[in-house]
């Protein structure tokens, strides 16, 4: 049951949805960071960041729950580097938290192979060449980079052509 909220758009009851059980039968009381979710009645995005809490005797305790705009998970700073470079988060389920390319949201919610596309980045890595997107048909220079403790990628995609300007 939920407790106490700062919105009266949030449910009484929380039980049954997926990343609460996930939460509450993990050991761990670091953050969660669950799957995104469209808010039925304002219309927006929104990544539900949890923290399990526990109690003293190392039972389940509750959970402490906020809303985060995906936006707020990408520094802007990051997202300004170059116009065509991509930054997002991707889950180790395939399910992307938050991708932005420049300042234009690309998408929040996308499934993606991860294994398949962590190949195509060391393989690109290995020959020395950019990945060409299959969404756009952008050449760009890509990493990502496991963040175990979260379920993690942080992804960078930089433009090939941004990239190399300076060579060229």
């Amino acid at each position: 049951m939920v407790i106490d909220s700062t919105s009266a758009d949030v449910p009484l009851n929380i039980a049954d949805e997926d990343d609460f059980k996930r939460v509450k039968a993990s050991a761990a009381e670091g953050l969660h960071i669950g799957k995104p979710s469209l808010n039925p009645l304002t219309k927006a995005w929104s990544v539900p960041v949890w923290r399990r809490l526990g109690r003293p005797d190392g039972g389940f305790g509750g959970v402490v729950l906020a809303e985060v705009d995906p936006a707020a998970l990408v520094s802007p700073a990051l997202r300004a580097q170059a116009p065509r470079s991509v930054v997002g988060l991707l889950g180790d389920d395939g399910l992307y938290r938050t991708r932005f390319a420049g300042d234009a949201a690309l998408s929040v919610g996308d499934r993606l192979d991860v294994a398949g596309f962590m190949q195509r980045i060391r393989r690109a890595r290995d020959a020395h060449r950019p990945v060409v997107s299959p969404l756009d048909g952008t050449a760009r220079f890509a990493s990502a980079v496991e963040m175990p403790r979260f379920g993690l990628f942080a992804v960078v995609a930089t433009d090939a052509e941004t990239a190399l300007a300076g060579y060229a």
